[in-house]
């Protein structure tokens, strides 16, 4: 990981093809374009049920609080009130709002996306890795793919350096923060969300998901 300020750019170009670039945050329309050309190269979007993602994404929030990114801790209520506007104005992230931003890259997706799906992952993971291996024209045994499901169990992955630690690289961010992998439960948004709420976030999906053909949300 880089500090802010830091370019990625000098890293990256020193690397050998092929590449590997992790965790980019941007909406499509800020996307690199040869992120948007089909010959340029392979793009995987992770995406997890947006319940899911709106309650993960509160608790870190309540982590970077702590850590001082934010003058002032804010309630759930407040917070979900903002995500229910369905908009990316409303909202305080770098992608926007869940609809906005998973709308955009579906809408324009092609044959050299592949969209990861986070509970299909855990409740298939065998299936999501020989899909994923297909699409980067990788073939695996099924000792092999035996091995990588082992390897990405999240309790697995929350004891490594590499991803349970991730913050912990991060200068700015190591002071008061704990680590961004908390449960990896596909329902643990139930803990957040009121039936209300949850009732208004359903209708709000339908609003913004209706026709366009994206996967429907694994909630449990």
């Amino acid at each position: 990981m880089t500090e802010n300020g830091e370019n990625p750019l000098i890293p990256l170009a020193e690397a050998p093809s092929p590449r590997f670039i992790w965790g980019a945050h941007h909406a499509y329309e800020f996307s690199p374009r040869g992120l948007q050309k089909p010959e340029k190269c392979k793009v995987i979007i992770g995406y997890r049920n947006p319940k899911a993602s709106y309650s993960s994404l509160f608790h870190l929030y309540q982590e970077w609080t702590k850590a001082g990114l934010f003058t002032e801790q804010f309630s759930w209520e407040d917070y979900i009130a903002a995500c229910l506007t369905g908009k990316s104005s409303d909202f305080v992230c770098t992608g926007g709002s869940w609809f906005d931003f998973y709308k955009q890259w579906w809408e324009n997706r092609n044959e050299n996306m592949y969209f990861l799906c986070f509970e299909q992952i855990i409740k298939d993971c065998p299936k999501v890795i020989e899909e994923l291996a297909n699409f980067l024209g990788k073939s695996l045994t099924d000792e092999q793919v035996k091995t990588i499901a082992d390897h990405i169990k999240f309790d697995n992955l929350k004891g490594s350096d590499a991803f349970g630690n991730a913050f912990e690289q991060i200068k700015s961010l190591k002071e008061g923060q704990s680590s961004h992998m908390r449960k990896g439960k596909i329902d643990d948004w139930k803990n957040n969300f009121t039936v209300d709420q949850s009732e208004q976030f359903d209708k709000l999906y339908e609003e913004k998901m209706k026709g366009i053909g994206f996967p429907e949300p694994i909630y449990e």
